[in-house]
Formats: C-alpha cells, structure tokens, sequence
C-alpha cells in the first residue's frame, strides 16, 4: 500500500504559482479596463457621444 505525502514546499510552491497567476490575470484586466474606459477608449467615446446628443437636445427643447 502507497501512502500519498504531500510536503510544506510542494504546497508552499504551488500557492506561489497560484499567486502569479492571479497577478497576471489581474494585469491583464487593468490593462483592458484602461483601453476601454481610458481617454479616447470606446466607451469614452460613446458616452461623449451620448451626452453631446442629450445636450443638443435639451438646448433645441428649450427655444
């Protein structure tokens, strides 16, 4: 009969690489969160978009 050992720096090591993982993927979240909300992302510009058409708006309603 084998008996499974599982050592402190086998666990150690893998916390480590479960831990670089997660600083990658949060990396690359920033990243896309940056190009899309950043100046001159996509969603910036829709939403200068947007709110250029509901002060257009507002000013023809009001004359």
């Amino acid at each position: 009969m084998m008996k499974k050992s599982v050592s402190i720096k086998s666990v150690k090591k893998q916390l480590g690489v479960t831990a670089v993982e997660y600083a990658i993927l949060a990396a690359a979240l920033a990243g896309t969160l940056f190009v899309a909300v950043g100046p001159g992302g996509p969603l910036q510009d829709a939403l200068n978009t947007s709110f250029e058409k509901v002060k257009e708006t507002i000013t023809e309603g009001s004359e």
